[in-house]
């Protein structure tokens, strides 16, 4: 039930560097997700996020397949797993 447009989006540079999902409002980018199966090191496309949006002060959050996993990262990024993240989408 939000207000505004939204649109969700897949990016992959030339480089062949990718995030999987972009979620903007009315075009702009605001979250930056990654999903890991079980990797709880930070992903460098996520962590390196500002090459494609300088401007923007965009969330990042890193989604892995472990229990219990909630780490704060530099640049409004974190490191979160599936059983934590789920919840805040309903």
């Amino acid at each position: 039930m939000g207000f505004g447009d939204y649109q969700l989006y897949y990016l992959r540079t030339l480089d062949k560097r990718e995030i999987d999902f972009i979620v903007a409002i009315d075009r702009v980018p605001v979250l930056a997700v990654e999903i890991k199966v079980g990797d709880t090191s930070l992903s460098h496309s996520l962590r390196d996020r500002k090459k494609w949006f300088p401007q923007l002060p965009t969330l990042g959050v890193q989604v892995v397949d472990r229990r219990g996993i909630l780490e704060k990262h530099a640049d409004h990024t974190w490191v979160v797993s599936v059983d934590r993240f789920l919840p805040l989408l309903g």
